[in-house]
């Protein structure tokens, strides 16, 4: 998945005319949902890079796709006879597994992102901090087992799939399981 954010992230990064495509994109949709033009400023942004040592970014990454995949697909699709890249991505996004695990990791890495801030946070003398470093891996795993329990990822992905959903307009289904 940080592969594909990362190229996702290069392929608007390393040309004007797509980003422009991209962001054009993101207005008009914006313009469907927020028609006012503070929001439209407000909403216009680019993607974070995902980064392979740095969870925060990998995050953003995942929140920018999330929050834009209709805005990115509109793009891929505009471009996709433009080259290889445009309709390998394309074909990559949509995909129910691929936008499926972005929702899945939206959910799991703001718990993960809490316990790297904490190693991150000044100096820290594990000597003295053995418990508190225990109780707070603990309370990491607590609420991943928590999200896993409640499936919360799963039960809100497939909400957005469904009619008015907000990922409806990808025409994405579900694989069956069976029974």
């Amino acid at each position: 998945m940080e592969r594909w954010l990362i190229q996702i992230w290069k392929f608007y990064k390393n040309s004007p005319k797509r980003l422009t495509i991209y962001l054009k994109c993101q207005l008009t949709i914006d313009e469907l949902h927020e028609p006012s033009t503070k929001a439209q400023k407000v909403r216009q942004k680019r993607l974070a890079k995902a980064a392979r040592t740095r969870w925060l970014s990998l995050s953003k990454a995942v929140e920018g796709v999330f929050n834009d995949y209709q805005a990115l697909m509109q793009t891929l699709i505009k471009l996709k006879n433009s080259g290889a890249l445009a309709a390998g991505l394309l074909q990559k996004m949509h995909d129910v597994k691929f936008i499926g695990v972005v929702v899945i990791m939206k959910n799991m890495l703001p718990v993960l992102n809490k316990l790297s801030c904490a190693f991150q946070h000044g100096q820290v003398s594990f000597a003295h901090m053995i418990p508190a470093i225990h109780s707070f891996i603990q309370k990491t795993i607590d609420d991943l087992d928590e999200i896993a329990q409640k499936a919360s990822p799963i039960s809100e992905f497939a909400a957005s799939l469904k009619r008015k959903g907000r990922l409806h307009f990808a025409e994405l289904s579900l694989p069956k399981l069976a029974s």
